[in-house]
């Protein structure tokens, strides 16, 4: 699906979709999941449709669809937005400047039922990551016209789940703490819908990124993906 605004489209690693969707659905139980985002936006959901994301931002018909990214765990939030450009390769830097103004946020939701792009989810539908939950940042374009694809023929899901980057960095080196969120749910992220949900959801919970408990993680992912935080 080479989408208006592919830079690459001779070489575009996203597909075409099918006639019809073949994707599952899921539903996840009750959670406290995690999200990161901006101190001075009190409200969750974008609904300005800010950003250029895998995934968001989305219009229906003309209209911005109200998105939110959200992660099992901290840590899998943080590497999928703040850290998402640093690899496992090691030499990476981030800085603490960059930090500022972001925080984690828990945020508690009801059973959420969302089109499942989780790695099985993937193989039964005949894709792999690099071509829908992988693709470089180039071809968000191509990845959002897919999400709005999904999202006409799923009227009754809340969002997409897939598992995240951990599976593509944590392999690479012997991590300790990214290492731990290979298996099972814990690496799984998703974004929901906010105008499929009932009620707009709420954080419980606030860590800003700079200062104590959320620096301090930031700085274990970053080491353990041998990397340095530049003060």
């Amino acid at each position: 699906m080479t989408a208006t605004g592919c830079p690459f489209p001779d070489r575009c690693p996203v597909p075409d979709p099918p006639d019809e969707s073949t994707f599952d659905e899921v539903v996840l139980a009750p959670a406290t999941w995690t999200s990161v985002g901006s101190v001075t936006h009190r409200r969750l959901l974008n609904s300005a449709g800010r950003g250029d994301a895998r995934f968001s931002p989305l219009d229906d018909d003309g209209v911005v669809v109200p998105t939110l990214y959200l992660a099992r765990n901290g840590v899998t939030a943080l590497l999928e937005t703040v850290l998402h450009e640093l690899g496992p390769h090691g030499a990476g830097r981030v800085a603490e400047s960059e930090l500022v103004g972001r925080q984690l946020r828990r945020v508690e939701l009801p059973a959420l039922r969302l089109v499942d792009l989780r790695d099985a989810g993937l193989v039964a539908a005949g894709l792999d990551r690099a071509e829908l939950i992988s693709a470089s940042a180039a071809h968000y374009p191509c990845t959002r016209a897919w999400a709005s694809w999904i999202r006409a023929r799923h009227p009754d899901c809340m969002g997409l789940v897939w598992h995240s980057r951990v599976a593509e960095v944590a392999p690479a080196r012997p991590l300790t703490v990214l290492g731990e969120l290979l298996p099972g749910e814990s690496s799984e992220v998703a974004v929901v819908f906010g105008d499929r949900l009932v009620g707009e959801p709420t954080a419980s919970d606030r860590t800003p990124l700079d200062t104590a408990d959320g620096l301090a993680l930031v700085v274990e992912i970053v080491v353990d993906l041998g990397g340095i935080v530049d003060g």
